[in-house]
């Protein structure tokens, strides 16, 4: 005959098995629960990748700005969008080409060229995913460590002497390009932050401190090299003015050949000789001074004008 209890005994006996399964599907339900986002705001200026909690999937279309529902065991990791945003390194040390460690503050503006419809954002995502879901995210993981090194790189292109006088330009301008476009060189490889869908608007140095003696003797050789330039700029302009004196002079040679000749023709036009050209001013000069009333000169005896000679002054005084 079957035992009246043996239904009741089976069921006692599956309660705890089933007490279990429930337990862990609770366990499991608050876990996801607690760990997704059912509903996500988004700020503006930033886009949101959506992450499936349970099986790792990521959504193809990230989300743009505003209130959003994502439903239970999501997840949903923001990237800033389209904003000018900076990172700063303090105090940071390199070294220069010639090994002379120096510390500078390096400051970095780049803005991301992330959107809700270019997709971008899911692509970094799953390119560097650990970073965003571990504690730190891509700018500690990943572009700190970049600047850190397109920094190094671009100061030891240069000697020190140059980063005081330019106060970092240079080194600024090359640190910014590696950073855009990376660098591929026999001995340095750098992947620069371009790749990761941003834009470096401006690196900045500032904050240039070199060790006392360093800087002594940086000041000193920068003295002397204006100096140098100085006198340098003097020489050439006493060797201009020298040359604008010789010219001058020059000029004035010509001249005074041109008016010789000029004389001389117009003695051979007139049929006038030389001393006959000196017995002519002469006579200008006395009738000059017989008109103003002046004392009268005697002319010694050779002096006195032939007929042609009076005809000459006579056409001349006209």
């Amino acid at each position: 005959m079957p035992d009246p209890e043996a239904p009741y005994t089976d069921v006692l006996n599956r309660l705890p098995k089933v007490a279990v399964g429930l337990g862990l599907v609770a366990v499991f339900g608050i876990v996801g629960f607690m760990g997704s986002d059912i509903t996500t705001s988004i700020p503006v200026g930033n886009v949101g990748v959506v992450t499936d909690t349970l099986t790792g999937k990521v959504a193809d279309r990230p989300l743009g700005a505003g209130l959003h529902f994502v439903g239970f065991f999501k997840k949903v990791y923001e990237f800033p969008s389209g904003i000018v945003d900076s990172i700063n390194l303090d105090d940071f040390r390199v070294n220069t080409s010639e090994g002379q460690e120096i510390t500078v503050d390096v400051r970095v503006q780049y803005k991301p060229q992330l959107s809700e419809d270019n997709g971008a954002a899911v692509e970094l995502f799953q390119r560097y995913r650990k970073p965003f879901e571990g504690a730190h995210g891509l700018v500690e993981t990943r572009w700190i460590p970049v600047i850190q090194q397109a920094a190094g790189y671009a100061f030891s292109q240069s000697r020190v002497i140059d980063v005081y006088q330019s106060r970092g330009a240079r080194a600024a301008a090359l640190m910014r390009r590696v950073l855009q476009d990376g660098l591929k060189d026999k001995d340095v490889q750098i992947e620069g932050i371009g790749d990761d869908h941003v834009v470096v608007e401006t690196v900045a140095i500032s904050n240039i401190v070199l060790p006392t003696a360093i800087k002594t003797a940086v000041e000193r050789k920068a003295q002397i090299e204006q100096d140098t330039l100085t006198a340098r700029q003097n020489l050439e302009k006493a060797r201009m003015e020298a040359e604008r004196v010789k010219i001058e002079a020059q000029a004035e040679a010509d001249a005074k050949v041109i008016r010789a000749k000029g004389e001389a023709a117009a003695r051979a036009a007139l049929g006038i000789n030389p001393e006959q050209y000196v017995r002519l001013e002469v006579t200008k000069e006395m009738a000059a001074a017989i008109k103003d009333g002046k004392n009268l000169m005697v002319l010694p005896s050779n002096a006195i004008l032939d007929a042609r000679t009076l005809a000459a002054l006579r056409d001349g005084g006209r």
